[in-house]
């Protein structure tokens, strides 16, 4: 059968946005500034993970074809994976020779039993590239997504959703509320942004919400969506700034995101030939996982050569450093494409 995708403009406009966001949050404006455009962009990686769960299986499709579309989804994300860590491997073997002379210290760390554990169960690759855990968490859900076979649409599964969802906020604020910060000596955070608690249930979110689409934009017109979405930016502003002046810290979700999230995704499967601004767009569309892959090496790079050339100590430069890393990234991914792909489409998950 055909597995086409149908086009979405604006739903490429909308991962653009995201892309960017990610790296607004990885690379952070100072002050409370970049505090506040962090919480308001942690709707990126939920919006992910929703637009892989929500193409991963049309309603025309039998089980066994979705099987072997999360098979084939899950070798083709795992080669990206195995792609992206020998090179930040490298990279960061790199620049610890650069800060401290030499690589051993990195070589221990990486190997230790507790490390890998947390990299093998929970997707941490904090010691090599923080973002990396995403391409980890969307193979387990093609791997849970093959394994579950004719199960895929059991209420059950789309019951998890609110579940695990509770899960991790439930227990990102009580861990806060009792000043818990590791188990086992592992960051809480990462305990709950993972496979489990983050990806999975946004996944089956979007395969929940392609699977009753038709009901679900009879609930939610346009002017219930921008509500919804409005309610959802205030909540987020205001709970980002709380939790930074109670915590000093912040977090992978706040209520404002799955409101944002929802109701943008919505939107854009009931306009989807709207169109954003293009350039947002074509990054969705062609640029997104490069992006994803290389922003944070080229924002540790612009850090090295800040501090090489003194540029490290003026504010000035730390303002403007995210629009930097934003104009390299989409200039290395350009050129990337064109001499890897020419106009093929980009393999992601459509």
């Amino acid at each position: 059968m055909n597995e086409k995708k149908i086009e979405n403009r604006f739903l490429y406009f909308l991962e653009g946005i995201a892309c960017i966001s990610v790296i607004f949050i990885h690379c952070m404006f100072p002050s409370w500034l970049g505090v506040l455009v962090c919480g308001l962009a942690r709707f990126a990686v939920p919006m992910f993970f929703m637009v892989s769960g929500y193409y991963l299986n049309q309603s025309e499709m039998e089980k066994n074809q979705v099987r072997k579309k999360a098979k084939k989804k899950f070798f083709r994300i795992g080669r990206v994976l195995v792609v992206a860590v020998i090179f930040y491997t490298f990279w960061t073997s790199f620049r610890m020779y650069l800060s401290e002379g030499s690589i051993f210290d990195f070589i221990d760390k990486l190997v230790r039993p507790r490390q890998l554990f947390a990299t093998l169960v929970l997707n941490d690759f904090t010691i090599l590239g923080g973002h990396l855990w995403f391409l980890a968490a969307l193979l387990y859900c093609y791997l849970i997504y093959y394994a579950m076979g004719s199960k895929i649409q059991n209420h059950v599964v789309y019951l998890s959703i609110p579940l695990l969802l509770g899960v991790h906020v439930l227990a990102r604020f009580l861990c806060s509320l009792f000043g818990i910060e590791r188990i086992l000596g592992i960051p809480i955070y990462i305990w709950f942004r993972n496979w489990l608690f983050m990806a999975l249930p946004f996944f089956v979110m979007g395969d929940w919400i392609r699977c009753y689409k038709k009901r679900i934009l009879r609930w939610f017109q346009k002017k219930q969506l921008m509500i919804l979405f409005l309610t959802g930016v205030l909540l987020s502003i205001i709970e980002t700034l709380l939790i930074y002046r109670l915590t000093g810290d912040d977090r992978e979700l706040y209520l404002g995101t799955f409101l944002m999230v929802f109701s943008m995704f919505c939107y854009a499967i009931q306009m989807p030939n709207q169109c954003g601004v293009l350039w947002i767009e074509n990054i969705g569309r062609r640029y997104l996982l490069f992006i994803y892959i290389i922003h944070l090496a080229v924002a540790e790079g612009m850090d090295i050569l800040f501090f090489k050339a003194g540029f490290d100590g003026m504010e000035w430069m730390n303002d403007i450093k995210p629009f930097f890393v934003l104009g390299l990234s989409v200039t290395g991914a350009i050129f990337w494409d064109k001499l890897v792909y020419n106009k093929k489409e980009r393999k992601y998950y459509g």
